[in-house]
C-alpha cells in the first residue's frame, strides 16, 4: 500500500494547498520534501488538534476505520444499525482524505492514518477486546471468571485466556447471558454502551458480596471485567451483543433540526427579566455598592462572595444563581469592577455614563457586552470541580474563547426555528444536537479555575437559554420581538420594541408621604427622588415614601431644604403636600442641633438642657460621654462611632469644624478604576474558524490561496 508520503504526493495542487490553508501548523518552521510533510502530519500532538476540530460525522468515520481496521464504504455503513447511504460514507471518507486523516489503499480498501489508529484504543466506546482485558487480569481475577464461565482454571495462564475468549466469542453465548440476567441486567449494560465503562465501589474481589445483584451478576458471568480498584470495563463483544450485532445505531451525516416543544422544562435557578426588570436591576446594584462598597474575595482572584451575592438577592427578590449573573453581567459591561487598591468591588466611571443614558440604550449596552464577551454568565455561582460555587467577577477562570461562539450558535438556532414557527419554544436537547454536529469538542468542557471541568452539551445549551432570559432576549425558551431586533436587527429597532416609553419628568406626590412614579423617570430627576425617598415597591409604577431617616439621608450628602423643595416644586404634581413641607423644613430646623467635634470625641449644644438629655440618656450611655459645661460633653471614644449611637436613640447631631461650622461631608459614590483588559484565546479561536472557512472555499475554488502556502506547495513539488 502506498505510504505517507506517497499519498501525499497524489494531492493535485488545490487539495494540497487546500490542506496547508487549514493547518497552518504544517507549514512552520518551513518544509523542504513530502517526506518532511508526512512527518509532520503524523505527529500525535497535531492530530489531537485535528480531532478536536472535526464534525460529528468525521469522527464516526475516524472510529469506524478503527474499528475495522480497514475496509469499503459499505463495510463502514453495515456497522450501523440504522441504514445509511454508502455515497454518503464516501464523500466523508474523501474529507478524511483531504485532511491526510485516511489512506486509500491499492485494493480500494480504506484504512486510517497509521499514527491516528494507534491513538484510538476503544472505538465508539465499546472498550477493548475479551483478548486484551483478559490477558491483563491476575490469574486470582482470572479463576473467578473461569468460575462463572463454567470452565476448568488451567495453567499456564495464556491457555486460560485463550479458553474464556473461545468461550465467550462462541455464537449466541453473551446473548443468553443477558437474557438469562433479566431485564434490570440488560439496563444495567445498555447504560454502559458508549462509556466503556463503570464505576462502582466497592468493587475488590473479596468485597463483590457488597455489589447490588445486577452488578454481582454481570461480574461473575464475565460481561464486566475488572480493570482496578473501583473500575469494570465493558468488552466491546458485549456493546455488540446489545446493539444487535452492530457497534452503532446510527451515523449521522448531516445535524439535526432544532425542535419545538408545548411548554419548555422549568429550570429552577432560572431567572427572567423584562429589558426594564433588567437595567433596574444592574442600576440597583450599582447604587448600592456605590454607597457602600462591598469587600472582595480574600484570593488572587477575588471576585463578590455568595454572602454579598445573597445579601443583594434577598433584597431584590430573585434567585441567587440569577443574581449572581446579574453581577457577572454588570462586570462584563465595565460597570462594577474590582479595585484593588481598596480591595472593594464598586461602580466604575462608566456606571455614571450608563445610568445618564435613556432606558432602551441602557438595555442595548448591556446585550452588545454580552454577545462581545468571551465570559459566560452561568459560570457565576456555579460549581467548581471543589463543588464550591464560583464567584462573580472573579478573574480565576481562563477564557476559553468559546463563550461568545457557543452563544451565537444557540441564536442561530432558535432564529431558524422561528423562522419555520414563529413563537415557539426550543428543545435544548435538540439544539445541543444541532450546534454539536460541526464540532463537537467544542461543547465538550468549559474551564473552571484554569482546570478544564466537562458538561454535558445540553446543560451549556441551557446556560446559553438562562443567560436569554436573564437579558430580556427570550421567554419560555423563545426569542421575544425585542429580543430578535437586539441580535439580528438595528439598534433602533431594538430599542423601539422593547416598549421603553420616552423618560417623563414628573412624579406625583400625596399626603400620606408616598410619591408614585410611573414608567421611566429622567435619570437626572431620579438622582435626587432616591436621595430624599426610600423604594417602598416596584412594578409598572414605582412608589417612593419620604420619611425622616431619607430626608436626613439627603441633608448628609449635601442637599439643603430649600433644595429638596425646589425639586419638589418643580416635578411633583399636583403640588407639595404641606405634611412633607413641614417633614423637611422640621428634619432641617433639627439637623445640626446637636454637633461633634473631636476631643477625642466632644458633643455640644447651645441647649443646656438638650445636652443634660443628651449625656444622662441610657439609650446614649454607649457613647461614654462625661458632660464638663452646660454645653460640652466628651467622649473617649471616636466621632464616628458616637454619630450612630446619637441617632439611634433619636437624636440627629451633624459634625463641625474647628471654626464652629457645620461639616456636610456630601457623600460621594464609590467608583472603581477600569479594570485592566486580560488576553484571551478567542483570536486563537477566531483564526480557526477562518481557516476552516478557506479550506472549504479553497475546495471549492471560490477563493485565492496565501502567497505563502503556494510557495510551500511549489516547494514540495521541487523537492518531491
Amino acid at each position: 500500500m502506498p505510504g505517507v508520503a506517497d499519498t501525499l504526493r497524489t494531492f493535485t495542487d488545490v487539495e494540497l494547498a487546500g490542506l496547508l490553508a487549514s493547518r497552518p501548523d504544517l507549514v512552520q518552521p518551513p518544509l523542504s520534501s513530502f517526506n518532511d510533510l508526512a512527518t509532520r502530519v503524523s505527529q500525535p500532538y497535531v492530530l489531537h488538534a485535528v480531532l478536536e476540530r472535526l464534525d460529528c460525522f468525521s469522527r464516526e468515520l475516524v472510529e469506524a476505520l478503527a474499528y475495522l481496521d480497514k475496509g469499503t464504504a459499505a463495510d463502514i455503513a453495515g456497522l450501523a444499525r440504522t441504514p445509511l447511504a454508502e455515497a454518503d460514507v464516501e464523500v466523508g471518507l474523501q474529507n478524511l482524505r483531504l485532511q491526510m486523516l485516511a489512506l486509500r489503499r491499492g485494493d480500494g480498501l480504506w484504512e486510517l492514518l497509521p499514527a491516528l489508529h494507534r491513538m484510538l484504543t476503544a472505538p465508539f466506546g465499546l472498550g477493548q477486546s475479551y483478548d486484551r482485558l483478559l490477558t491483563a487480569l491476575t490469574m486470582e481475577d482470572l479463576r473467578h471468571v473461569a468460575n462463572g464461565a463454567r470452565i476448568p482454571a488451567v495453567i499456564p495462564k495464556a491457555n486460560l485466556v485463550k479458553a474464556l475468549v473461545e468461550h465467550f466469542e462462541a455464537p449466541g453465548c453473551i446473548e443468553g447471558l443477558i437474557i438469562s440476567g433479566g431485564h434490570e441486567v440488560e439496563a444495567l449494560l445498555s447504560r454502559i454502551v458508549g462509556s466503556g465503562s463503570i464505576v462502582a465501589a466497592p468493587t475488590q474481589q473479596y468485597q463483590r458480596h457488597r455489589l447490588s445483584a445486577p452488578v454481582r451478576y454481570v461480574v461473575d458471568q464475565g460481561l464486566l471485567i475488572s480493570t482496578g480498584w473501583d473500575t469494570f470495563a465493558l468488552p466491546s463483544a458485549v456493546g455488540k451483543a446489545l446493539l444487535g450485532g452492530h457497534v452503532i445505531i446510527e451515523f449521522h451525516p448531516r445535524p439535526a433540526e432544532s425542535a419545538a416543544v408545548d411548554r419548555p422544562a422549568k429550570r429552577d435557578d432560572m431567572c427572567e427579566l423584562s429589558p426594564a426588570e433588567l437595567i433596574d436591576a444592574i442600576a440597583r446594584i450599582g447604587r448600592a455598592w456605590g454607597a457602600m462598597p462591598v469587600a472582595a474575595l480574600k484570593t488572587g482572584a477575588g471576585g463578590v462572595s455568595m454572602r454579598d451575592v445573597r445579601t443583594m438577592a434577598k433584597q431584590m427578590g430573585l434567585p441567587e444563581r440569577g443574581m449572581a449573573r446579574l453581577i457577572e453581567l454588570a462586570g462584563v459591561a465595565g460597570l462594577v469592577a474590582h479595585d484593588w487598591h481598596v480591595d472593594k468591588i464598586s461602580p466604575t466611571d462608566a456606571f455614571d455614563e450608563w445610568v445618564a443614558m435613556p432606558a432602551g440604550h441602557r438595555w442595548l449596552a448591556l446585550v452588545d457586552a454580552w454577545k462581545a464577551s468571551p465570559v459566560e454568565l452561568s459560570r457565576a455561582g456555579a460549581k467548581d470541580d471543589n463543588d464550591k460555587a464560583i464567584a462573580a467577577i472573579a478573574r480565576d477562570y481562563v477564557q476559553d474563547g468559546d463563550g461568545a461562539w457557543r452563544r451565537s450558535r444557540v441564536v442561530k438556532a432558535l432564529l431558524d426555528l422561528q423562522a419555520r414557527a414563529p413563537g415557539a419554544s426550543i428543545d435544548p436537547e435538540s439544539v445541543a444536537l444541532n450546534v454539536t454536529w460541526s464540532t463537537p469538542g467544542r461543547w465538550a468542557y468549559r474551564y473552571v479555575a484554569n482546570k478544564p471541568v466537562g458538561f454535558p452539551a445540553v446543560e451549556l445549551v441551557t446556560d446559553v437559554l438562562d443567560e436569554l432570559a436573564l437579558l430580556g432576549l427570550a421567554r419560555a425558551d423563545a426569542l421575544t420581538e425585542a429580543g430578535r431586533a437586539a441580535l439580528v436587527g438595528s439598534p433602533d429597532d431594538a430599542i423601539a420594541a422593547t416598549g421603553f416609553p420616552e423618560p417623563v419628568a414628573v412624579y406625583t406626590v400625596s399626603g400620606d408621604l408616598t410619591a408614585v412614579a410611573p414608567g421611566e423617570i429622567d435619570p437626572r430627576v431620579l438622582r435626587l427622588l432616591e436621595a430624599m425617598a426610600d423604594t417602598e415597591s416596584r412594578g409598572s409604577a414605582t412608589v417612593y415614601r419620604f420619611t425622616e431617616a431619607a430626608i436626613r439621608r439627603a441633608l448628609d450628602r449635601g442637599h439643603s431644604a430649600e433644595e429638596l423643595l425646589a425639586h419638589l416644586e418643580a416635578h411633583a404634581r399636583p403640588k407639595v403636600p404641606q405634611a412633607l413641607r413641614y417633614l423637611i423644613e422640621d428634619v432641617a430646623r433639627r439637623y445640626g442641633a446637636v454637633r461633634l467635634g473631636s476631643a477625642v470625641a466632644y458633643v455640644r449644644s447651645d441647649d443646656a438642657a438638650l445636652l443634660s438629655e443628651v449625656a444622662r440618656s441610657k439609650k446614649t450611655a454607649k457613647a461614654k460621654l462625661r458632660q464638663i459645661a452646660p454645653t460640652v460633653a466628651i467622649s473617649s471614644i471616636p466621632i464616628e462611632k458616637i454619630i450612630p449611637i446619637l441617632r439611634e436613640a433619636g437624636f440627629l447631631p451633624v459634625q463641625e469644624a474647628e471654626d464652629g461650622t457645620v461639616i456636610v461631608a456630601a457623600a460621594k459614590d464609590a467608583r472603581a478604576k477600569q479594570p485592566i483588559g486580560r488576553r484571551t484565546d478567542a483570536d486563537k479561536r477566531a483564526l480557526a474558524e477562518w481557516q476552516s472557512g478557506l479550506r472549504d472555499a479553497v475546495r471549492a475554488g471560490k477563493t485565492a490561496v496565501p502567497a505563502h502556502v503556494l510557495e510551500t506547495v511549489r516547494r514540495l513539488r521541487r523537492g518531491q
